[in-house]
């Protein structure tokens, strides 16, 4: 029973948290860019706080299921290198929103930025 629950947490939570990220990289991006700066800086300060929970709601449960599986697998070579590969994407993941993500969208959720600066952002 707990080896399903961690299955369907580490398959259906990375789902998700691709999914969530795909929907802001590709969707959100492609209209962030239609906006002037201004406008999108207005939008994403009233917006902003909506992204965190999904990102939270679906990292959380997708690392807790990977890592559960790793350490239950850990004695079965060719299931633990697949559980290594998702908790090493995963952790990238992380590694990434929170190392350059998060900083730049508290940055443009300040609406203290110049349009060239918010521009500069939406270029990264």
């Amino acid at each position: 029973m707990k080896r399903s629950i961690s299955t369907q947490a580490a398959v259906v939570g990375s789902a998700m948290f691709t999914g969530v990220m795909l929907t802001i990289g590709l969707a959100l991006g492609r209209y962030w860019w239609s906006l002037e700066p201004r406008e999108f800086a207005v939008w994403f300060e009233k917006n902003f706080i909506l992204l965190l929970p999904c990102v939270m709601a679906t990292l959380i449960p997708a690392f807790i299921g990977v890592g559960w599986l790793l350490k239950h697998d850990w004695n079965t070579p060719e299931l633990r290198c697949g559980w290594l590969i998702a908790l090493a994407g995963i952790g990238t993941a992380f590694l990434i929103t929170a190392g350059y993500h998060l900083p730049a969208n508290f940055r443009l959720w300040g609406l203290n930025q110049t349009d060239a600066k918010v521009t500069s952002e939406l270029r990264w």
